[in-house]
């Protein structure tokens, strides 16, 4: 499990010492996977980072990726995926994700803690296929009570 921390290095991911020895990475150019985006960064080694982060660039036009929640880290080979990442189509049109109905969908996400990830809810017709934007709310486990780390 891992977090997430935006830099302003647009072409470089920074890891500890830790983490790059804990998950065997090896190579000086990794492959950055989340959901269906991916994008090839070189690796830096940053001893600041707190053993259970990541710096990823900030993609605001591509992607965007809360920081407060837990994400699953698996290397394999080159690729660095960082996820999971689950849609959850709860509604038709966009103007029905109300904060009641949004309260309502919570005990859905009662097993979060073993999943982890982003988990967002979004309605059908807030998928956007040509500019690649879903509009939606994510999950966050510690929902009001959430804190900086």
């Amino acid at each position: 499990m891992v977090f997430i921390s935006h830099q302003q290095k647009q072409d470089s991911i920074d890891i500890s010492m830790k983490l790059l020895e804990r998950y065997r990475i090896v190579s000086q150019r990794i492959i950055l996977k989340i959901g269906g985006y991916s994008r090839e960064l070189v690796v830096n080694i940053d001893e600041e980072l707190p053993d259970d982060t990541i710096g990823i660039p900030r993609m605001s036009n591509e992607l965007t990726l809360p920081e407060d929640i837990p994400y699953e880290l698996v290397i394999n080979g080159r690729v660095l995926s960082l996820g999971p990442v689950i849609a959850f189509v709860a509604y038709l049109k966009p103007n029905e994700l109300t904060p009641k109905r949004l309260d309502r969908l919570k005990g859905r996400f009662s097993e979060y803690q073993s999943i982890k990830g982003l988990i967002y809810v979004c309605a059908a017709r807030g998928i956007n296929i040509e500019k690649k934007q879903i509009e939606g709310y994510y999950y966050n486990p510690q929902g009001e009570n959430s804190t900086t780390r």
